[in-house]
Parts: structure tokens; C-alpha cells; sequence
């Protein structure tokens, strides 16, 4: 029985020729304005602006933005963490003729914190609000896929962000479960 083991060098030769692939993605400018558009909606900003909106159209439960709350408190250290202490540079640094398209908030790329939030957020308000599971998982999608066609994340990245992501969702859940009984 043969097993297929992929190496790191292997992997990482994968990933760079994906990002290449997907980074074509944003010569197109419509497409490329309507992707800044996408990573915009997961800047830290615009979830307190979404917050606001969907205040008043939840009748002002606590119950999701306690979730939130802790899935946050979970994300932004574990996420800044884990960035500082695998220092991937990004692509638009590492990759010869590749031009960010957008401004980015650090010099590392592993895990992509867009895509993690995006998830975390498309995971904890799906839950609580299924009618939105799809059309928010369909989101956090796109943003991750921005990520890579902006020029400022490797498809490794994004994957971990979601990974990372899912598992701060389900923490958060549980952890909200437990203390809001």
C-alpha cells in the first residue's frame, strides 16, 4: 500500500502555484474593485458597523453578541499569535513581479486574520441565525478567495484562517453555552 506524503517544500510549491492561479483572479478590474469591496466587509471596522445594523433587527438579544464577544477574545490573540511565531512572509514580499493590491496591516501572512474572523463570524451567527448559514459561509468564501487575488495571502493561509476560524466558533459556542445557561 503506497501513501502519497507530500514535503514542506512540495506543499509550498503547490500554494505558490495556486496563489498564481487565483492571484490572476484580480486582473480583472471589475472583479478586482468588487474583491476590495469583499475584504473590506472583513475589516474590524465593519463588523461593528454590522453589529449596529443588526442591533435593533434582533430585538437587542445578547445572546449572539455575547457569542461573538468570546469568539473574538478567542481569534485575535490566537490568530496574532500563531502569525508571529510562523513570520511567513507574504506573498507580494516573497514572490518575484507580484504587486499587493491592497494595503496590508503586517508583514505576515500565516493564518490569514480576514478569513479566520470571516469564518468565526459566518460559523457564530449562522448557528444562532440558520437562515444565514449559507449566504454567510458564501461570504467568509469570498473573502478568504479576495485575500489570495489581492495578492496578500497564499491559499495556505486562508485555509488555516478558516480552519482556525471554525474552531474559535465552536469554542465560543461551548463557551458561551456554559456560562449562558
Amino acid at each position: 500500500m503506497h501513501f502519497f506524503l507530500l514535503t514542506i517544500g512540495q506543499l509550498a510549491l503547490l500554494d505558490a502555484r495556486a496563489f498564481r492561479r487565483l492571484f490572476l483572479l484580480g486582473e480583472r478590474p471589475l472583479l478586482r474593485h468588487l474583491l476590495i469591496l469583499v475584504t473590506r466587509s472583513a475589516d474590524s471596522y465593519s463588523y461593528l458597523i454590522c453589529f449596529g445594523i443588526l442591533w435593533p433587527l434582533l430585538g437587542g438579544d445578547l445572546n449572539m453578541f455575547a457569542a461573538l464577544a468570546i469568539g473574538f477574545a478567542l481569534e485575535l490573540p490566537l490568530y496574532k499569535l500563531i502569525k508571529t511565531r510562523f513570520k511567513r512572509l507574504r506573498p507580494c514580499v516573497m514572490l518575484p513581479a507580484i504587486q499587493e493590491r491592497i494595503p496590508f496591516p503586517d508583514k505576515y501572512s500565516f493564518p490569514s486574520g480576514h478569513t479566520t474572523a470571516a469564518v468565526m463570524v459566518a460559523c457564530l451567527v449562522g448557528m444562532n441565525l440558520p437562515i444565514l448559514w449559507i449566504p454567510l459561509l458564501l461570504w467568509a468564501s469570498i473573502v478568504g478567495l479576495s485575500r489570495i487575488a489581492l495578492g496578500v495571502h497564499y491559499p495556505a493561509d486562508v485555509i488555516a484562517g478558516a480552519v482556525l476560524g471554525a474552531l474559535c466558533a465552536l469554542t465560543a459556542n461551548l463557551i458561551h453555552g456554559l456560562l449562558f445557561l
